[in-house]
């Protein structure tokens, strides 16, 4: 079983590494993730598609890593012993506030952090809805 775990945290670092590098091609190149000239190395379509693809295998291990580390993750939410200390007691709530911010960010399309990249760089005219 120990395998597994090491297998689901190796893949995790992996699709980490190819996200945030994914991530990167797809926010900062000219045209990135709305389409255009973003064909550094790959064209448009094959970054967006590398990054869907490794965000859901990054789920997956995700998913075997918490269910590996169950009782690790658990011990960051007990409360701790009287006279125990230590340093990651504060861990927990400090992510789920990071957590809360981006959420927020994301969802009221605050830059960087916006739902609409496209018109986030300059270039909104050439998604105008045109009626028949």
């Amino acid at each position: 079983m120990r395998y597994l775990q090491e297998l689901a945290s190796l893949v995790l670092a992996l699709c980490g590494t190819i996200l945030a590098l994914t991530g990167i091609v797809l926010y900062f190149l000219p045209g990135g993730s709305q389409g255009g000239p973003a064909d550094f190395l790959l064209s448009n379509g094959q970054w967006k598609a590398l990054h869907i693809n490794m965000a859901l295998l990054f789920l997956i291990a995700a998913s075997f890593h918490v269910y590996f580390n169950w009782s690790l993750l658990w011990c960051y939410f007990k409360p701790r012993p009287a006279g125990r200390k230590t340093l990651l007691r504060w861990a927990a709530p400090v992510a789920v506030i990071i957590f809360i911010v981006a959420l927020v960010v994301s969802l009221a399309n605050l830059s960087p952090i916006t739902a609409d990249i496209y018109h986030h760089h300059g270039r909104g005219q050439g998604y105008q809805h045109r009626g028949r």
